[in-house]
């Protein structure tokens, strides 16, 4: 599939009548294909491509490309569009991106962010490298002793629908 999508965002690209077909087409490209897709093309092209993704479409293809990737697509979009993409990220895989830049651009997006996310993730950098505290989220949900499987989902999923890539985890304790 993702070698399709290359093609078809490559052509899409060479239209330039084709601005509202590219967005369609990712919209509906999972995000592993569109990080894929991003490897085969020129930095320039990578960078039009995540300007025609939504901020949460946007992160999970950033978290799905390889660090050169990465690196490029980071320093070629401006500040306040990384923002918007690392707001959009879970605190472990933005702290992922944000240590790999030099201290100085790190600190500037880091204050661009919206203040809960961009203290969630500082909060993440705390834990040394290859600590469980880097890999855990800081967001936890508590529900009453007695309250059902579907009452804990519903409380920590909410409303809307599970995102690619999420990861749950369910744990218990006894009171006594």
């Amino acid at each position: 599939m993702d070698r399709q999508l290359a093609i078809t965002i490559r052509s899409l690209l060479d239209d330039t009548d084709a601005d509202g077909r590219v967005a369609q087409v990712l919209e509906s490209a999972h995000p592993a294909d569109i990080a894929a897709t991003l490897r085969e093309l020129p930095l320039e092209q990578q960078l039009v491509v995540f300007r025609h993704l939504r901020p949460d479409r946007a992160s999970r293809a950033l978290s799905a490309v390889d660090n050169q990737t990465l690196t490029d697509v980071v320093q070629g979009l401006s500040d306040a569009e990384v923002s918007r993409i690392l707001d959009e990220m879970p605190p472990d895989h933005a702290a992922e991106i944000v240590e790999k830049l030099p201290e100085e651009h790190a600190a500037k997006l880091l204050n661009l962010m919206k203040k809960e996310r961009s203290e969630d993730v500082q909060e993440v950098l705390e834990y040394q490298d290859d600590s469980a505290g880097r890999l855990m989220s800081p967001n936890i949900v508590a529900v009453r002793e007695h309250a059902t499987v579907a009452d804990a989902i519903e409380q920590s999923v909410g409303p809307r629908p599970r995102s690619e890539g999420s990861r749950y985890t369910l744990s218990t304790t006894t009171s006594t």
